[in-house]
């Protein structure tokens, strides 16, 4: 049962199952609870995990949720638990300031970082090469897109550290915001050259073009037909998530079954690209990849059942009273679960 990876089929699941109730509620004790599952996932497959240049992205959400906090407190005046008042002639900012508006900010922090810091997880340990050859071929496409929009940002991150340290080494020294004009100068040339390589690299491996393009011209009702197919599968998803979110139920249930119609009409339908996939390595689905995607598709349907029968399960507000939160033990129990991936971590081993 003990694995060194997972497919990434079963990562994307398991971050999905982590996001849910952070998406669908403010509850205290399934924002800790989620927060230290993400946690200590991390932390037992952080030898495996390549983090260069994503430490910056934890800083930031860390940054949005200080000021985040602040601005909920001093723009919310509301509940019944002063901590402070402001005179009533300031903008914005002048009246009471409550203990109920910092503790939902402090909430929503806490399910902001945490969603941050789930899907950094995720994106250090899922392979885009494995995704892309699973998927459909009508999508691949659509996944070169993603891997590339994906690794830009990471890759951004470590030409600014790398930049700034040879700035510093020159003897250049930060005072101010016009001080970082020589780093940012480079770093935008850089992105430029990074660029126009991706896409010379592309355009060299022949992405985008099939076999019968030089034989025949393409129909436009088919490129149509697929371009409204994938609008209205990802409308139809996003739809059913905000209306899940929002304890619609029927609504989300029926936007997420057009979505989903949707996106699998224009794969089995849609004429596939003539280019061939070529494969050096078969991925194999073993019993740990399967034990972690059962256990996340359980927490999912378990959270998202409760959200609609117990909806206090997951929702808290502070407003207008504030009031111990409710605890639901058995989701939480469920909820514990999630820490399947940490169970079946072994590492490999060395000779």
């Amino acid at each position: 049962m003990g694995a060194d990876r997972l497919d990434s089929r079963a990562w994307l699941c398991w971050g999905l199952a982590a996001m849910t109730p952070l998406l669908l509620g403010r509850n205290p004790w399934v924002l800790g609870e989620v927060l230290l599952i993400v946690a200590i996932v991390r932390a037992v497959w952080r030898p495996v995990m390549s983090e260069q240049g994503m430490g910056w992205f934890l800083r930031i959400a860390a940054t949005f949720v200080v000021v985040g906090v602040i601005f909920n407190v001093l723009t919310v005046h509301s509940g019944d638990r002063v901590i402070a008042e402001l005179p009533e002639g300031w903008p914005i900012v002048g009246g009471i300031l409550t203990a109920n508006a910092l503790v939902y900010g402090v909430l929503g922090g806490i399910a902001l970082f945490t969603l941050v810091l789930t899907g950094l997880t995720i994106a250090t340990l899922v392979s885009w090469t494995d995704l892309f050859h699973v998927l459909p071929r009508r999508l691949a496409p659509i996944a070169v897109t993603g891997s590339v929009a994906w690794a830009f940002l990471p890759q951004t991150a470590v030409a600014w550290r790398e930049i700034r340290e040879a700035q510093t080494m020159r003897g250049h020294r930060f005072r101010g915001a016009r001080d970082f004009v020589p780093i940012v100068v480079p770093l935008l040339a850089g992105g430029l050259d990074r660029s126009l390589a991706m896409a010379e690299a592309l355009e060299a491996r022949g992405f985008g073009v099939s076999e019968r393009m030089g034989r025949q011209p393409r129909s436009r009702s088919l490129d149509w037909t697929f371009a409204v197919g994938v609008i209205l599968g990802l409308g139809g998803l996003a739809v059913a998530a905000y209306c899940l979110a929002v304890g619609m139920m029927f609504w989300a249930i029926l936007a997420g079954v057009i979505g989903g119609a949707a996106l699998a009409v224009i794969v089995r339908f849609t004429p596939a690209p003539g280019s061939s996939r070529t494969r050096y390595r078969l991925l194999a689905w073993r019993s740990a990849d399967s034990l972690v995607s059962v256990t996340a598709l359980l927490a999912v349907a378990v959270v998202i059942l409760r959200n609609g029968t117990s909806p206090a399960s997951l929702a808290y507000t502070t407003y207008p009273e504030l009031t111990w939160p409710s605890v639901d033990l058995p989701m939480l129990l469920v909820l514990g679960i999630l820490l399947a991936p940490a169970v079946v971590y072994r590492p490999a081993a060395t000779s």
